[in-house]
């Protein structure tokens, strides 16, 4: 039975990578079956997009906890936002209590921050997204169908 994972973010190298949040099922971005030319090209045209604004970064996910908005592989580039602009539904980027960024959806205002959720997730995060731990709202994601045939040369 495959586990649930949350997008959980590390910085490895230069490269933001989205790890599964249990250790022994690690499943790097890079497993996804798009090709190596039609993958650098994602995050090249995320690095355009990060690049516009002081602030932003580039990330990749994996796991199933965005399905189907975000999938294995999605390159999501974040953007600074004020707190108290937040609005439920918005997906941001936090640091859970553990160390990781977590990219889930706003649910509901509570009395000592924001609950979020992954929506294909049956149960609400742990941790509530606070001023002080929250990274940014996702600006944009890219994703190639894994199905798609990469054009020749690529």
């Amino acid at each position: 039975m495959p586990f649930r994972f949350s997008l959980i973010f590390a910085s490895i190298a230069g490269w933001s990578v989205v790890l599964g949040g249990c250790a022994a099922q690690v499943q790097p971005a890079s497993r996804t079956r798009v090709s190596n030319g039609a993958r650098r090209e994602i995050w090249q045209d995320a690095e355009l997009l990060a690049a516009r604004e002081p602030g932003r970064e580039v990330l990749v996910g994996a796991g199933d906890s965005m399905a189907p908005v975000y999938g294995d592989g999605s390159v999501l580039v974040t953007r600074p936002i004020d707190y108290r602009q937040l609005r439920a539904g918005m997906t941001v980027v936090y640091v859970n209590v553990e160390g990781h960024r977590v990219a889930h959806r706003l649910i509901r205002l509570e009395d000592h921050g924001w609950r979020a959720q992954g929506i294909n997730n049956a149960t609400p995060d742990a941790d509530l997204v606070t001023a002080e731990n929250l990274v940014g709202v996702v600006y944009v994601s890219l994703a190639q169908d894994a199905g798609a045939t990469p054009a020749a040369g690529k």
